[in-house]
């Protein structure tokens, strides 16, 4: 390893790292941006990573939440499959409409 890739994961905080891959696959698969009304939080219990996941309008009229778990060793499976699930609840057309306007 070379010495600044050393450095650099000296600085390397795992379960960070895992909730926050989860969560940027999460805003990732839905298109999300600073404008986007996506949020995401990822926390690990034990060997499970549960990540909590909400699309909404900006005046939260209406909300799409969901919560799916998995292994630690899958975080940007389960953003990925988390979106699924909201993007299926009809997270879709709603930021179509809201990338439309």
């Amino acid at each position: 390893m070379r010495a600044r890739a050393r450095l650099v994961a000296a600085l390397d905080h795992r379960v960070t790292r895992i909730a926050m891959d989860a969560e940027r696959e999460f805003a990732h698969r839905l298109g999300g941006s600073c404008q986007s009304p996506i949020a995401a939080h990822a926390r690990l219990e034990g060997q499970r990573l549960i990540l909590d996941g909400l699309v909404a309008e900006p005046d939260g009229s209406r909300l799409l939440r969901d919560t799916l778990s998995g292994g630690i060793d899958e975080p940007a499976a389960v953003g990925r499959r988390l979106a699924e699930r909201i993007l299926d609840a009809g997270a879709g057309p709603l930021l179509e409409r809201l990338r439309a306007s």
